[in-house]
């Protein structure tokens, strides 16, 4: 990264881009590199303030800026190719940003895992405009960046994955302020409810007229039966929703899809 020129980084606070930017401000100096976060309805508040602080004891700057992807249609209307459209919006977003600020290059936390893993329209938006992938290009996978982030004792590095909340919209049905707004509620309450459990992985999917909770494995049993937990959920705004308890998956939504690899090759 020392080659790469003062770099923006997009953060979203997990512990992929945590350990981008840290690479980054030990290369360039804190005064080299600073983060950009997406502030947006489908971004957990507390994933924004959490990236905030993370900049913050790192000593380097961080601009939480609004991408408004909400404008645009095709990430709305929630087809299998809405990550292109978020993505290209973050990604024009910190060009401008990088741009406005004199930064030479713009870098992702994509890793090895990620362009392993088949369907990621997101990927590609990035690539299409510049993004730098350090992670990436050096074939370092999930695992190796947690060891990497646990090495330079960064805070995230156990930290679960948490895609943004219409991820867990399923494919076709329409992404609204409402309904992000509902899964966010939910799954803080999910996650209340189930502390007791040490729990690690939590989604709830947004299936349209039902919903779908997912939990770490060893927790499915108990959760099914936890009529407490079911009715957090149902207030949180799926009111009257049947909720389904399966294992966490992640990208389970892409299962949905009724031709996957037609979407793989798009």
């Amino acid at each position: 990264m020392a080659g790469y020129g003062r770099t923006l980084v997009a953060f979203s606070g997990g512990v992929d881009s945590s350990v981008v930017l840290a690479a980054a401000a030990r290369a360039l100096g804190p005064a080299g590199v600073a983060a950009v976060t997406a502030v947006s309805a489908a971004v957990p508040a507390a994933e924004v303030a959490e990236a905030a602080e993370f900049c913050a004891r790192l000593g380097v700057t961080h601009h939480a800026v609004e991408t408004r992807e909400m404008d645009v249609a095709g990430y709305r209307e929630n087809g299998p190719r809405r990550c292109y459209f978020c993505k290209s919006t973050l990604l024009d977003t910190a060009r401008r940003v990088a741009a406005e600020h004199g930064f030479d290059a713009v870098a992702t936390g994509t890793n090895a895992s990620d362009v392993a893993a088949g369907f990621r329209p997101g990927i590609r938006a990035a690539a299409e405009r510049g993004a730098r992938t350090p992670l990436a290009d050096l074939g370092l996978d999930k695992a190796a960046v947690r060891a990497l982030a646990r090495a330079w004792d960064l805070r995230t590095a156990e930290k679960p994955a948490a895609a943004c909340l219409s991820s867990r919209i399923a494919y076709g049905v329409a992404i609204t302020p409402a309904r992000l707004a509902r899964v966010e509620r939910a799954e803080v309450a999910a996650r209340r409810l189930l502390a007791a459990h040490h729990v690690h992985n939590v989604r709830v999917r947004d299936l349209g007229a039902t919903a779908r909770l997912e939990v770490d494995a060893h927790l499915v049993d108990a959760a099914r039966d936890d009529a407490a937990l079911h009715a957090a959920i149902r207030a949180a705004g799926f009111d009257g929703a049947q909720v389904a308890v399966e294992p966490f998956r992640s990208g389970s939504m892409n299962e949905m899809l009724a031709d996957p690899e037609r979407w793989r090759r798009a």
